[in-house]
């Protein structure tokens, strides 16, 4: 049993039925698995939810653990995007945050964009493996 922070990608893929979503989010959950979002995931899913599914999307949503966004992971994500700069790595200020969360809070990030969190105390489940 761990704790597991979805990806925006993840969620998306789970409210459109993708097999993949589907399939690893009853297995994470069926072996005993916190599934949790952060503010940054809601946001990112909501900036592509049309009004009327907004009410579904919500019931899914708020049945999910919600992982604060605090102070010392804001600056933790500021840290990321300063020290992968420096090695020529841009990273969007989004995924610094959710990576910050998950670190934080010791949460597995499940994501089908494993290179958006290449940072080493961060880990990382691929929404995408053994895919065709």
């Amino acid at each position: 049993m761990g704790s597991y922070l979805l990806d925006s990608d993840t969620l998306i893929g789970y409210l459109r039925g993708r097999k993949a979503a589907l399939n690893l989010l009853a297995e994470l959950h069926e072996g005993g698995g916190l599934l949790g979002v952060c503010s940054i995931n809601i946001a990112e899913v909501y900036s592509g939810v049309a009004e009327a599914e907004r009410p579904a999307v919500a019931r899914f949503l708020d049945a999910l653990h919600y992982f604060e966004t605090t102070a010392e992971a804001a600056k933790l994500a500021g840290q990321y995007r300063y020290e992968f700069a420096r090695r020529g790595i841009s990273l969007p200020v989004a995924d610094t945050l959710v990576a910050a969360v998950a670190a934080e809070n010791h949460a597995v990030v499940v994501t089908g964009n494993i290179k958006d969190y290449p940072m080493t105390e961060v880990r990382t489940i691929d929404l995408l493996a053994g895919q065709d």
